[in-house]
């Protein structure tokens, strides 16, 4: 008499023999099908609009939880939080990236100020100079326009 789907479940959980077997089998089945197993999803992808959805978005779910450790909904708390809008340049954005530093996720932002910030290889000193540099080399009616709409 064939196991219940319920007890081959607790017999893997609990029997680590059995756990093992299990997990040597199916390593074992993908190596001989790997080849037809991939065709099928290459094809299913192509042709199904919906698992094809399903198969980006549990990619995303990965790729987040892997690459920063959050969940879709810790990013959608962090976006709720920053509202909508980029940790340093404040324009709200529809889409807006992880920014980190190895696995310590500072905050969301667009994309011309992660790739800045990427340019400047997040090194405060070069980040400095080229404010220094800017603002130096920015015409004096401009930068007497911005003080005095600072002043107000």
């Amino acid at each position: 008499m064939p196991m219940s789907k319920d007890r081959r479940r607790k017999k893997y959980a609990e029997d680590p023999d059995h756990r093992q077997k299990r997990l040597a089998c199916n390593a074992d089945y993908w190596e001989r099908h790997k080849e037809e197993i991939n065709k099928a999803r290459r094809e299913k992808r192509k042709t199904d609009p919906k698992y094809r959805k399903k198969v980006r978005a549990s990619n995303y779910k990965s790729r987040l939880k892997n690459r920063y450790g959050l969940s879709p909904d810790d990013k959608k708390a962090m976006r709720k939080r920053q509202r909508g809008r980029c940790r340093i340049c404040r324009e709200k954005k529809r889409k807006l990236c992880v920014d980190h530093k190895g696995k310590i996720v500072r905050g969301l932002l667009c994309d011309p100020c992660n790739l800045g910030l990427g340019h400047f290889r997040d090194d405060p000193k070069r980040m400095r100079r080229a404010i220094a540099y800017v603002k130096a080399s920015s015409p004096p009616s401009r930068r007497k326009r911005k003080k005095a709409r600072r002043k107000r």
